[in-house]
């Protein structure tokens, strides 16, 4: 903001002047926190003189709240990589704790470089019409939510990996790579490229994941095979919440809206490569996504009657589970479970 202060003509500063006067400190701490690029306060500058004051301070509390998750990260990703207090007790050819840090962020930058692509693309189809809509907002809050769900499950799964045994490095974390989205806002090229990339891996891993539950009973595991095929197919009301590593798919579970009650969702086919799950990576994946949906929707879900120890675990998350009434499913034994939203 000073850089482009110093740089600035007389009227571009008392732009700068209004704008700070209107926003006060929300302003300024969204043009500091901004990730960086040529055109980053200009940007700022100009979603501050075009939208609505109150849709303003919505987007711009919403950049300080992902830049407050960004930093949080740093630290975690900077004490992951490197023992950050015998840095402090001993600097070494990393340097201090801040360059740690800075280090530590290029491993996700492919998360960051998506932050930028955002604000970018909500300037380039808000603010070119002049005005910025409710709507474009609404939006622009949601792609930013999502991407601070992004950083938040990966911090997690970060610290899980390294608890686990995982040898961590800048190098192959920037090859984890959490995503979510509606796949019904896709357009039809990108929900096509969605099936063609991923169908394919998500039959294999569910194959894997339920062939010992139906070993004895190969009719229902044809059922439930094609059942989860279908599923596939018509994916376009599901939310998609995945987990990659080093380009290949290695968790995987939808979210489908209930049909009666409009604010819960069913967690549904969770499936999760078996190298991954050793890790303990599946289950706090899962852990951190039903969580994350917690926050807006009542979530339902159901689990085999016999499998204690993933009952327990979900109970641990807050779940409850309707025991008097188990339920036969392909021949299997089920409990439904739910967890109101927080």
């Amino acid at each position: 903001m000073l850089l482009f202060w110093s740089e600035g003509t007389p009227e571009k500063r008392q732009r700068i002047v209004d704008f700070v006067r209107e926003y006060k400190e929300i302003g300024i701490a969204a043009f500091i926190n901004i990730l960086e690029n040529d055109r980053a306060d200009e940007r700022i500058l100009e979603i501050g003189e075009k939208a609505k004051t109150e849709d303003a301070k919505k987007v711009f509390s919403k950049i300080e709240e992902l830049a407050e998750w960004i930093r949080k990260v740093s630290d975690q990703l900077a004490e992951a990589f490197f023992d950050t207090e015998k840095i402090r007790e001993h600097p070494t050819e990393i340097g201090d704790v801040q360059q740690a840090k800075e280090i530590a962020l290029k491993s996700i930058d492919n998360v960051l470089s998506k932050v930028s692509e955002i604000v970018e693309k909500f300037y380039e189809v808000a603010v070119s019409k002049k005005t910025i809509s409710e709507e474009n907002v609404d939006r622009f809050l949601n792609d930013l939510e999502n991407s601070r769900i992004q950083i938040d499950i990966l911090s997690s799964l970060l610290k899980v990996a390294k608890e686990n045994g995982i040898k961590l490095s800048p190098e192959n974390i920037r090859e984890m790579k959490v995503e979510s989205f509606e796949i019904g806002e896709l357009s039809e090229d990108k929900k096509k490229e969605f099936l063609e990339k991923y169908s394919e891996r998500i039959m294999a891993m569910m194959e894997k994941s339920y062939a010992k539950t139906f070993q004895e009973n190969p009719d229902a595991f044809q059922k439930v095979k094609n059942n989860f095929k279908e599923r596939l197919e018509n994916i376009e009301q599901f939310k998609v919440y995945m987990l990659t590593f080093q380009g290949e798919l290695v968790a995987f579970m939808t979210m489908r809206p209930d049909e009666n009650e409009p604010e819960a969702v069913w967690a549904e086919s969770f499936i999760v490569d078996a190298e991954a799950q050793k890790y303990s990576l599946g289950i706090a994946f899962a852990k951190k996504a039903m969580g994350e949906e917690s926050k807006k929707h009542t979530i339902l879900g159901k689990v085999r009657a016999n499998n204690v120890a993933i009952i327990k675990t979900h109970e641990d998350w807050g779940f409850i589970f309707d025991k008097a009434h188990p339920f036969q499913e392909y021949g299997v034994m089920y409990y439904n479970m739910r967890k109101v939203r927080k």
